[in-house]
């Protein structure tokens, strides 16, 4: 196992896991590793609305996920500023995911100490269930996994 806590957010998701898991290293003295999936609904409509010319279906997804990129890439600095004033090693991804629960749970396997989630106010797969993130990686026996 990682000595190594893994905070699992979307680039406009704000929420408390991030301080727990800056707070857990900090007290366990692990590092943090930090995945931004860029995921947005934005993606399904981009692709889904056959009304727009190709080209301007085109010029919308890529407008969503340079957006997402911005928005990971300040959360990415405003992140490596708290973790330096702890005295904490960051390190960031960025993951494109057609299929966010898989991109997950290939991240998760990889045995952290911990995983820290955003609590989800509403359930992110309704066709399992209705599970929330939380839910489905300790349906899958994470049990190391804490929602915030």
């Amino acid at each position: 196992m990682k000595e190594e806590v893994l905070f699992i957010t979307r680039p406009d998701q704000k929420g408390p896991a991030e301080d727990a898991a800056l707070e857990f290293a900090d007290s366990s003295g692990c590092s943090v590793a930090v995945l931004f999936v860029l995921d947005s609904d934005l993606f399904h409509y981009g692709r889904n609305d056959w009304i727009v010319p190709g080209y301007a279906r085109s010029q919308f997804l890529f407008h969503v996920r340079y957006d997402l990129l911005r928005q990971a890439r300040e959360r990415e600095i405003s992140m490596k500023a708290k973790g330096e004033a702890r005295g904490l090693e960051i390190r960031v991804s960025t993951a494109e995911a057609e299929c966010f629960e898989e991109t997950v749970t290939r991240e998760v396997s990889k045995g952290y100490r911990r995983v820290f989630v955003n609590r989800e106010k509403k359930k992110r797969f309704p066709l399992f269930g209705r599970k929330t993130l939380e839910n489905m990686l300790q349906g899958k026996g994470f049990e190391n996994v804490v929602a915030c």
